[in-house]
């Protein structure tokens, strides 16, 4: 198998799945759903959507993940963490809690 490329491991973390061709990473973009229209710089991770025109970096790219997911998790995913975790869903939606609609994994906030 070959080696991941540092970027093409971080973005894949938040559930983008990227091609190295070159010295760019190419893919789906998250935000607009267009097929290779993602290009990701392989140096220093910055990216642009030609579907979208939508641009940024790694951090962006996780903001936007973030929003779409605290607007788009239903309040029955919060009432399932609460089961798993003890924390009420108001609590969970408060702090910004999120499900990454990529993965399906939690996005725990930091502040």
């Amino acid at each position: 198998m070959a080696q991941q490329h540092e970027y093409q491991y971080s973005y894949a973390t938040l559930g983008i799945d990227l091609t190295l061709r070159g010295i760019q990473l190419n893919g789906e973009c998250p935000l607009c759903n267009e097929d290779r229209a993602l290009f990701v710089n392989a140096t220093d991770g910055t990216w642009i959507c030609n579907g979208c025109h939508e641009r940024g970096n790694l951090y962006t790219m996780l903001g936007n993940i973030h929003k779409e997911g605290q607007e788009r998790t239903k309040r029955i995913e919060y009432l399932e963490l609460y089961k798993a975790k003890g924390i009420k869903p108001d609590t969970l939606i408060t702090w910004g809690f999120a499900k990454n609609q990529l993965t399906g994994e939690w996005i725990t906030p930091t502040y």
